[in-house]
């Protein structure tokens, strides 16, 4: 991984912009998921652990004999037909494809299989692995905290 870090003062107020930026070599998998608003709090609360369901589908990813993910995101597409099913994007990522290749031949058949039980027809999903390109950070300090702390 390659990090660039980059800061600047905004003329306008003095304050400190600093941010950089990180080149990765990431592999994510990455499953977009429909669900029927019939069935989507208890779907959350199936893929975040919070219901009764031990763990959680996303609990259960990361959690594998192999460590194959260290950090994941959740995001629900933001859509004004509420007559749609909901659409979730859930990416895993993994510091190689080799990791996220082991993760689909020996965990993804089990944990899908208790997921496709307990939803049917009422959820559908579909998924792609990717390779991180690149992400920047970016973080605004104002100039009455940097006098604080001098």
């Amino acid at each position: 991984m390659t990090f660039n870090w980059r800061a600047r003062i905004n003329k306008n107020d003095g304050a400190v912009e600093k941010g950089g930026d990180f080149v990765q070599d990431d592999a994510i998998l990455s499953y977009t998921f429909k669900v029927d608003k019939s069935v989507e709090d208890e779907w959350k609360n199936y893929m975040s652990g919070n219901g009764k369901v031990e763990g959680g589908f996303i609990a259960g990813c990361l959690e594998t004999n192999s460590k194959c993910f260290h950090n994941y995101n959740v995001r629900k597409q933001i859509d004004e037909n509420n007559d749609k099913p909901s659409t979730y994007h859930v990416e895993f990522i993994s510091r190689s494809t080799k990791k996220v290749n082991e993760f689909l031949e020996n965990y993804e058949q089990r944990l899908f299989a208790e997921h496709d039980k307990r939803f049917e027809e009422k959820v559908q999903a579909t998924r792609e692995v990717m390779e991180s390109q690149f992400n920047q950070w970016f973080e605004r300090i104002p100039l009455d905290n940097i006098a604080r702390n001098v």
